[in-house]
């Protein structure tokens, strides 16, 4: 699997410097959205086989996803929003605010719904195991906060990321 990510991180990094290269936010958005996943993986990957917390990988998804929620501002792209919930959920858990994980994850799943857009199959995957552990850590608490989130509607809870990435401590 390392293998198959590593060629996954250099395809993106690839498409990133491409996008920025043409100067389309879109596509940078969505390099930097799949550079960010590929990354949690990495590190949810480590957390499961070794049980150690890749803090360095947080903080640059952590940056990956300030720099796209500025192009969200920038071009108003609803796709790149539901893109940085997702990453966000997973953020969210490497850092072990799984109450934050199921909010953002309501709100994405409400988007959705809203927008007609349905998840691919990789952004499934990438999602599932985030899901499962902030789940397994909130029981029934995770419906309810997810339900909270989507009830709360976007112009709710995303002016909160910002701030909300900001507070996470800085790595030691």
């Amino acid at each position: 699997m390392a293998g198959r990510l590593g060629a996954a991180l250099d395809s993106y990094a690839e498409a990133l410097q491409l996008a920025r290269g043409f100067g389309d936010l879109e596509y940078e958005a969505a390099a930097l959205l799949n550079l960010a996943m590929v990354h949690l993986m990495q590190a949810q990957s480590r957390l499961l086989l070794h049980n150690c917390r890749s803090r360095p990988a947080v903080v640059q998804q952590q940056a990956r996803l300030r720099d796209v929620i500025g192009i969200v501002a920038q071009i108003g792209s609803r796709p790149a929003a539901i893109g940085t919930l997702d990453v966000a959920t997973g953020v969210a858990v490497q850092v072990g605010d799984m109450a934050q994980a199921a909010r953002c994850h309501g709100l994405a799943e409400g988007e959705n719904a809203l927008s007609g857009i349905r998840r691919d199959a990789a952004d499934e995957a990438f999602l599932a195991p985030f899901l499962a552990q902030a789940r397994t850590a909130l029981g029934n608490g995770f419906d309810e906060a997810a339900q909270a989130g989507r009830a709360a509607g976007f112009d709710a809870i995303w002016p909160d990321l910002l701030p909300w990435l900001a507070a996470l401590p800085a790595p030691a």
